[in-house]
């Protein structure tokens, strides 16, 4: 946790100098897409047409809309919290293989990240790199366990970023969304196997 804090300090301080050169005329303006794990942006993430539709519906507007420094770090975090939960869950999937509630919540969590990943595109917030993840447990009640810790820091997450998204309605319900996923699927799903 400490070292996505300092990401995100370095984030702001990148991001206050990017908008002071800006201001002044320096910077081009341009802003990179947003990248995921391996440089994909969140477009490339899927191939699947069913997912490329969810994420297209929970997007926003599609234009870039400029947000607050709150708002910024806000889907910085919540980018962090989804890309470090799919890649906990590629670890469990890696060394357990495919049991459990893992390969669909797995599944999710790519939609999940690749969602932030557009939204935070749509209001030109450059991200980091895609967070790590927890170490996979030896069995599937720990991992499980695991699983159950993940889910409570992303909608404690999305508890604590999304008021500063208020401002911004569509981007909002689609955060909502997410954050309603884990909550009322992702969380019982890891429950009932720990």
């Amino acid at each position: 946790m400490r070292a996505v804090r300092h990401l995100i300090s370095l984030m702001l301080v990148s991001g206050a100098t990017a908008l002071l050169l800006g201001a002044c005329g320096a910077g081009g303006g341009a802003t990179a897409p947003a990248t995921g794990s391996a440089g994909t942006t969140a477009a490339q993430t899927s191939s699947n047409p069913a997912a490329a539709e969810t994420n297209s519906s929970l997007s926003g507007t599609g234009t870039a809309t400029a947000v607050s420094e709150q708002a910024s770090t806000a889907l910085i975090t919540l980018y962090a919290a989804e890309t470090g939960a799919l890649a906990t869950y590629r670890g469990v999937v890696s060394r357990l293989g495919g049991i459990g509630p893992f390969p669909k919540i797995l599944e999710a969590e790519k939609q999940h990240a690749a969602t932030v990943a557009k939204l935070a595109a749509e209001h030109g917030v450059t991200l980091p790199a895609a967070a790590t993840g927890e170490a996979s447990p030896a069995t599937l009640r720990l991992a499980c366990r695991l699983g159950v810790t993940v889910e409570h820091g992303i909608v404690s997450s999305y508890e604590q970023n999304l008021p500063y998204l208020s401002a911004f309605p569509a981007t909002f319900r689609a955060l909502e969304t997410l954050q309603t996923a884990a909550e009322e699927n992702h969380l019982p799903a890891l429950q009932n196997c720990s």
